[in-house]
């Protein structure tokens, strides 16, 4: 069966009113075309569904490095963006590994002897290891992105890689905003137990947020999953005259429903709840639970479309990219609004 061919570069230069050299100078970041000439060449190409080709055989190897303690099949988040990762490298014809972190030796030599083109990292709590991965002398990520393009997925490891990342302040804002305009002022924050600069962006946001309003010393109902058992923890942000609450990361949905059960507290009734997004989860708890949604797939996508745009600039200097992609939120039925004084609505 004959493949349907995909996209021309003279379909993308016709679409965006533009020459076929034009196209290519967009995606090589040529310094001749001006930045908004090109992201109007990039957009018709991505609505077009264009890619431009990699050499067969050359410059086109990504390993995707994991965290060695990474387990797919217990987080969906994760899941979600290797998968569509994947799917994006493939349809640009890129030849892809998966890696873990823990084989730091194997990777080293790998892209010394070039068996790798690219890397592509994915960020998260889970994966801190592979945010420092070892290099010869102690180096690190920065050191293998002097040698090769390398993407980091949902973290900013800085120059001289390159990030795409969804707002991580934005969605603890965006949490604290949304309980804000319900009438809740006393709003607690309950963090994972794991420390990384993404859950305390989420957490400053969150914070910024409240402060911004008028609330005092929103930290004083900031409590930490590590320090307290959770039950205790929740025990306490209702103890302080809270009436909503932000839960810092999607594995705390199910373990906090369960001791907010247990403590007999009901959701919204006594205490509203925000979380971020838990696929296939948080629409199904008991209430169905309000969420700060990441753009998982489109992280996933949007890495893949960068590596293969590094790949294509062989031979040229390489600027750094930095993509950051916003957040939504996902009203469902957990969070009650309050009358002025924070009484319950009737």
């Amino acid at each position: 069966m004959r493949r349907t061919p995909g996209p021309s570069i003279e379909a993308v230069a016709l679409s965006a009113g533009v020459s076929v050299a034009t196209v290519s100078r967009a995606f090589h970041e040529s310094s001749k075309l001006a930045s908004e000439t090109r992201r109007r060449v990039l957009e018709v190409a991505q609505g077009l569904g264009y890619y431009p080709r990699v050499v067969p055989n050359k410059r086109n190897k990504v390993a995707v490095v994991l965290g060695a303690r990474t387990h797919l099949g217990r987080d969906p988040y994760l899941a979600q963006v290797v998968g569509a990762l994947l799917e994006g490298l493939h349809e640009r014809r890129l030849r892809t590994i998966v890696q873990l972190a823990s084989s730091s030796a194997d990777l080293t030599a790998a892209v010394e002897e070039g068996f790798f083109d690219a890397l592509v990292v994915l960020g998260g709590p889970q994966n801190a290891a592979a945010w420092n991965l070892p290099y010869p002398g102690g180096r690190g990520v920065r050191e293998l992105a002097a040698r090769l393009p390398v993407v980091v997925v949902n973290h900013d490891l800085g120059a001289p890689t390159h990030t795409v990342a969804s707002d991580h302040a934005q969605g603890g804002r965006l949490a604290a905003e949304y309980l804000l305009a319900r009438g809740h002022r006393k709003v607690a924050y309950v963090a994972p137990g794991v420390r990384s600069a993404v859950l305390d962006a989420r957490r400053d946001g969150a914070l910024e947020a409240l402060r911004k309003a008028g609330v005092t010393q929103p930290e004083a109902l900031c409590f930490d999953a590590e320090d307290l058992p959770l039950v205790e923890a929740l025990s306490r942000v209702k103890h302080r005259g809270a009436t909503a609450m932000i839960l810092g990361r999607q594995q705390l949905t199910l373990p906090a429903l369960r001791a907010l059960h247990l403590l007999n507290l009901r959701v919204p009734d006594d205490l509203s709840v925000v979380g971020f997004e838990g696929p296939g989860i948080s629409a199904y708890t008991n209430p169905p639970l309000t969420t700060v949604r990441q753009p998982i797939e489109e992280l996933g996508a949007r890495a893949a479309a960068l590596t293969a745009e590094l790949l294509a600039r062989e031979g040229r200097p390489r600027r750094r990219a930095s993509e950051t992609l916003t957040n939504e939120l996902l009203e469902r039925e957990s969070v009650r609004a309050l009358e002025p004084g924070g009484r319950h609505k009737t």
